[in-house]
């Protein structure tokens, strides 16, 4: 009979709590697999090693102690700079709470002190917030002259029009950093080249949450998993961690399910959600009731297009995970409208980007030969994704 895997070693090691049957599957694993620098390898590329050391201490002594030493001193490091990360994080919350700016904090910071026991059970490197297009540039403006250096995409150049407006939102996303502190801008909720529906809502019903006594806003839970599932997708379900947080996202029982089901039909993302519960379920059975399964059950149609773009072997696997563009979910949106209009601005929007944002971004020199090239590679991409999944 064979050991587990190392795939079946990562998923035990993801879940927030550990169950016997994932007990003896790590301990077996470590037992009959001695490369310790690999495991602390996969460990961090599928952002597992804070929540891997409070696993492994818990069965210690029969963990091997050199595995367990390398993973305290990693995540004690990472642990130390997310500290200097909250700290900046905290005088920045002072003075923006002065300001009447909508805005939030998503993912990491927000998951990491809302939904995990610990604060070192999920690291995260920067600070995403999205804030809304209208308070975009007063908002950079004060970064600016709160002495943080910026890494602005080409969005911010003059002569090319303004695209900070709803139309281009999904085109910025700069890079605002101070010393540890690293801030990523996102205009509005990414619903991906088109202004969401929901867009009052999704303001009006944020919430808050304390960092070292300091509030600083957050999304609504049915908002936050519905960003973690689109995420997830755009980076075609490639870390363990982002699985997790919707775990505790889940676990924590602060899901209006109705709520979530009538945004999702709303903004035509339901499908994209019950594949991410789907993948859930195969992972980790159990860890999203029957009833949400149904609520959120694909048809067949939809199953054919996810499986195309985000098979699932290997998500399950975690072994050759194929990157589908970041794009995909907005196609997969697509599918639910039959306007023709939107269709073909989504479409334009993904083959033909700005000229100048293009040269920008993927460093081609403008008209150039390259500069070509890259709009005919956008043009094929789908067909050459679409053959490499027929293999």
């Amino acid at each position: 009979m064979t050991g587990p895997s190392i795939s079946q070693f990562l998923i035990a090691c993801a879940f927030p709590q550990l169950s016997a049957r994932s007990r003896e599957q790590i301990l077996l694993y470590l037992r009959t697999n001695p490369k310790y620098e690999v495991i602390l390898e996969k460990l961090m590329e599928e952002g597992l090693v804070g929540l891997a050391y409070h696993h492994l201490k818990s069965v210690f002594p029969e963990v091997p102690p050199i595995l367990l030493e390398s993973l305290k001193t990693k995540t004690l490091v990472l642990a130390a700079r997310q500290e200097k990360i909250m700290k900046q994080m905290s005088v920045l919350a002072a003075k923006l709470a002065q300001k009447n700016w909508r805005w939030a904090v998503v993912k990491g910071l927000s998951l990491t002190l809302r939904f995990y026991p610990e604060s070192y059970w999920r690291f995260f490197y920067d600070v995403d917030l999205i804030v809304h297009p209208d308070d975009s540039r007063e908002l950079a403006q004060f970064l600016l002259q709160n002495k943080f250096s910026s890494e602005a995409r080409p969005s911010l150049q003059k002569g090319e029009g303004d695209l900070l407006d709803r139309e281009k939102f999904w085109l910025y996303r700069p890079l605002y950093t101070q010393d540890e502190l690293i801030l990523e801008i996102h205009l509005g909720f990414p619903w991906l080249h088109s202004t969401p529906k929901s867009e009052v809502d999704f303001w009006n019903s944020r919430g808050t949450f304390t960092l070292n006594n300091h509030p600083l806003p957050c999304l609504s839970p049915e908002y936050e998993l519905a960003l973690l599932a689109l995420h997830l997708q755009q980076h075609s379900y490639s870390r363990l961690i982002w699985l997790t947080d919707i775990v505790q996202l889940i676990q924590s029982q602060q899901i209006d399910w109705l709520k979530l089901e009538e945004l999702a039909e709303r903004e035509h993302i339901k499908a994209s959600l019950g594949y991410t519960f789907l993948v859930l379920d195969h992972l980790w059975p159990g860890s999203i009731s029957w009833a949400e399964k149904h609520r959120f059950s694909l048809k067949k149609r939809e199953t054919l297009w996810l499986r195309l773009f985000f098979p699932l072997e290997p998500i399950l696997n975690r072994k050759n995970i194929q990157d589908s563009p970041a794009h995909t979910p907005t196609f997969l949106k697509l599918l639910h409208q039959h306007k023709v209009r939107t269709w073909l601005k989504a479409l334009k929007d993904f083959f033909f980007p700005p000229p100048h944002w293009v040269a920008h971004y993927y460093g081609l020199k403008p008209w150039s030969f390259k500069f070509f090239k890259h709009y005919l590679w956008r043009l094929s991409r789908p067909f050459s994704l679409i053959i490499k999944r027929l293999r």
